[in-house]
C-alpha cells in the first residue's frame, strides 16, 4: 500500500491523467453505484473506488474496467451490510409500528434489481446504466460473455415475474 506521502505528492503527469479520468468518469461511477447500492451509498462507494484505483494507478492496464469492478464489489458489500443492519434494527424495534413508503416506479425497479442475485444485479447495472456491451461487462466481471448473457436472461425473467410482464 502506498504511503500517505505518495498520495499527497507533487502533481505529476500521472496525477493529471488521473484527474482527467476522475472528471470524466465520476458521474458514471456514481450512477453505477446508485443502481447497485442505492442513492444513500452511491457517492461514498464511487469515491472509495476512485481512491483504490488511484492507489493502483501505475499498475492498471485498464483503469476504467478496474474502477467498475471495484464499484460492483463495494456495492455488493455495502448492500450486505445494509441488509444486516436492517435485520438488526427489525429485531431491535420488532414491537414498534413502521411506516411504509411506496416508491416511485423507477425506484421500485431499482429496488427489485438490488434484490436480484448479486451477479444478475451487476449485469443489469453494467448493461443498462453503464451501457456496456455483454463483452465489456464480461471483462469487468471477469467471466465469459456467455455467462453475462445467462445472468441477463435470468435477471430479465425475475424482473418480468416481479412486474408481471413478458420478457
Amino acid at each position: 500500500m502506498k504511503s500517505i506521502q505518495a498520495a499527497t505528492r507533487n502533481s505529476t503527469a500521472q496525477d493529471v491523467d488521473f484527474d482527467a479520468f476522475y472528471e470524466r468518469l465520476f458521474p458514471r461511477a456514481v450512477a453505477l453505484a446508485h443502481a447497485l447500492a442505492g442513492s444513500r451509498l452511491a457517492e461514498d462507494i464511487a469515491q472509495d473506488a476512485f481512491w483504490v484505483t488511484y492507489q493502483r494507478w501505475d499498475e492498471l492496464e485498464s483503469p476504467e474496467r478496474w474502477l467498475m469492478r471495484v464499484i460492483t464489489n463495494r456495492s455488493r458489500s455495502a448492500l450486505r451490510r445494509s441488509y444486516a443492519e436492517a435485520r438488526a434494527l427489525k429485531r431491535l424495534f420488532a414491537d414498534r409500528a413502521t411506516t411504509v413508503v411506496v416508491p416511485e416506479p423507477v425506484a421500485d425497479f431499482w429496488t427489485a434489481v438490488k434484490r436480484l442475485p448479486h451477479r444478475q444485479a451487476q449485469v443489469i447495472a453494467l448493461l443498462f446504466v453503464e451501457e456496456l456491451s455483454t463483452q465489456e461487462a464480461a471483462g469487468v466481471l471477469e467471466c465469459s460473455e456467455a455467462t453475462v448473457r445467462v445472468h441477463l436472461h435470468r435477471a430479465k425473467q425475475r424482473l418480468a415475474e416481479r412486474f408481471q410482464a413478458e420478457v
